[in-house]
C-alpha cells in the first residue's frame, strides 16, 4: 500500500532526526540552567509558530499542485506566486519582531540576568522569518506531488541539521545568544537545500506569469480559512507555555517544555501520516482505507507512549539530568492527551482535503476562548501540571467534535 510506504518515509524523516535531537537537547539543558533552557525551548516554539504565518497558502499549495499534478506551468505559477506572497508576509513579521524585541522578553518574565540575552536572541530570529515560510512553501511542491522519499531525505539531512547547529555554536561559546545563532543559521541552510534541489528541475517549464493574481485568488479561497486554523491551533499548541512563563516565571517553564517537547516529537508520527493523506484523499482516496489508517495509528501511537507512561521520570531523568523528576507527571497527563490528539489528525485531514477548511477553522474558533479561560485557571491552581491538564481536555474534545463532522461528511 503506497500510503504505508510514504508514512514509513514521513516517519523515518521524524524518527532519525530525533534519535539525533534528544540527546542533543540533553546536553544543551546540561549546558544552560533550567531557565535558559526554558528560554531556548520558547524560541525554538516561536519559529515554529511563525509558520502560520504562511497564511494557509502551503497547504492550499499542496491542494492545487495534487490537483493539478499534470500541469507543470500551472504548478510553477502556483509557486512562484506562493513564494513571493509569504517573503511580503514574512518580511511583516520580521519587522514586527525586531521593534518589539524588548517588549516580548519583557513579557516572558525573564530576570534580569539574562534581559539583554533573550533581546539578542530575538533580534537574531527576526531575520530568518521570510526562509522559515519560504522552506516551508518550496517543501509544499514535492509533499504536493507525493514525492514523500525525497521529501524525507532532504528533512531527514536538514532536520539533523537543525539540532546539531545550536550545539556546535553553544562549544564555541557557552551562551544561549550562539544556540540560537545556530538554530537561526540552520533555518537558514534548511530553504537553501530545498530551494537549489527543487529549482533546477522547475526552469526546464515554461510559464505565463511570474505572479498570478488569478492563481493567488484562488489558493487564498480555500487558505483563508486555513489561516485561520493555523494561527489558533499553534496557538492552543504553543501559547500554554507563554502563559506559563507569564504566570509563575520562566524558571518553571522547562518543567512544562520538557515533556512537553517529547510529546512534540511523539506528534510527529501522526502528523507525517496526515500529510501522506492529505494530498490522496484531494485526488479521491476510499473511505476503506482511511478507516485502516485510523486503526494503524491507533497501534503505533499506543506502542510509541506506553513506554514514556510507565517510565516517565526515569526517562526525564536519563534525558536531561536532575532536576526534572516533577516533570514526570506533566509527562503522563500529556500522553493521554496525544492519544486523542493522534486520532484526531484523520478526520481533520480528510475534512481539509474534501475542501472544507472552514469547518476546522469554526471548530477551532469555538475552542479558543474555553480553552484560553480554562488554561489560566488550571496553571493557577496546578501550575505546570494544570497547562498539561488543559491541553489534554482541549485535544480531546477537539477529537470528538471532529469525528462528528467526519462522520457526517463521509456520507456527502
Amino acid at each position: 500500500m503506497s500510503i504505508i510506504k510514504d508514512s514509513t518515509w514521513n516517519i523515518a524523516a521524524i524518527v532519525i532526526p530525533t534519535l539525533v535531537a534528544l540527546p542533543v537537547l540533553g546536553l544543551l539543558a546540561r549546558m544552560l540552567d533550567v531557565e535558559l533552557f526554558g528560554i531556548f525551548t520558547l524560541i525554538f516554539a516561536m519559529l515554529g509558530y511563525a509558520s502560520v504565518f504562511d497564511m494557509g497558502l502551503s497547504r492550499a499549495l499542496i491542494r492545487s499542485i495534487s490537483i493539478n499534478r499534470d500541469s507543470n506551468e500551472d504548478i510553477k505559477e502556483y509557486l512562484f506566486t506562493s513564494s513571493i506572497t509569504v517573503v511580503v508576509i514574512g518580511c511583516i513579521i520580521s519587522f514586527a519582531i525586531f521593534l518589539f524585541k524588548a517588549n516580548i522578553a519583557t513579557l516572558l518574565n525573564v530576570t534580569e540576568l539574562i534581559y539583554a540575552d533573550v533581546v539578542n536572541c530575538l533580534y537574531l530570529i527576526s531575520f530568518v522569518i521570510p526562509f522559515l515560510l519560504l522552506n516551508i512553501v518550496w517543501q509544499s511542491y514535492l509533499e504536493g506531488l507525493e514525492r514523500f522519499k525525497e521529501l524525507s531525505i532532504l528533512k531527514i539531512i536538514t532536520s539533523i541539521l537543525l539540532s546539531v547547529m545550536p550545539l556546535f555554536f553553544m562549544l564555541i561559546k557557552n551562551s544561549i545568544v550562539f544556540a540560537v545563532a545556530g538554530l537561526v543559521l540552520a533555518r537558514l541552510i534548511s530553504f537553501l537545500v530545498f530551494y537549489f534541489y527543487t529549482y533546477f528541475e522547475l526552469k526546464q517549464y515554461h510559464y505565463n506569469s511570474f505572479f498570478n493574481k488569478s492563481k493567488l485568488k484562488e489558493l487564498f479561497k480555500f487558505g483563508s480559512w486555513l489561516t485561520i486554523s493555523n494561527i489558533i491551533s499553534p496557538m492552543m499548541v504553543y501559547f500554554d507555555r507563554f502563559v506559563l512563563s507569564s504566570m509563575v516565571g520562566a524558571s518553571n517553564v522547562a518543567l512544562y517544555t520538557a515533556p512537553s517537547e517529547i510529546v512534540s516529537k511523539l506528534l510527529m508520527v501522526p502528523s507525517a501520516v496526515s500529510k501522506t493523506l492529505f494530498p490522496k484523499i484531494s485526488n479521491k482516496l476510499d473511505i476503506k482505507v482511511v478507516y485502516k489508517v485510523l486503526l494503524f495509528l491507533l497501534l503505533i501511537v499506543s506502542c510509541l507512549t506506553l513506554p514514556f507512561f510507565i517510565f516517565s521520570e526515569q526517562i526525564l531523568t536519563l534525558w536531561l539530568g536532575s532536576g526534572y523528576e516533577a516533570a514526570s507527571t506533566t509527562l503522563r497527563i500529556l500522553l493521554v492527551g496525544l492519544i486523542f490528539n493522534s486520532l484526531a489528525q484523520v478526520p481533520y485531514t480528510y475534512i481539509q482535503a474534501k475542501g472544507f477548511s472552514n469547518v476546522t477553522a469554526k471548530i477551532h474558533l469555538l475552542e479558543v476562548i474555553p480553552y484560553f479561560m480554562l488554561l489560566n485557571l488550571l496553571v493557577d491552581l496546578y501550575s505546570f501540571n494544570g497547562a498539561a491538564l488543559a491541553w489534554s481536555l482541549r485535544v480531546f474534545i477537539d477529537c470528538c467534535i471532529l469525528f462528528i463532522f467526519f462522520f457526517k461528511m463521509k456520507k456527502l
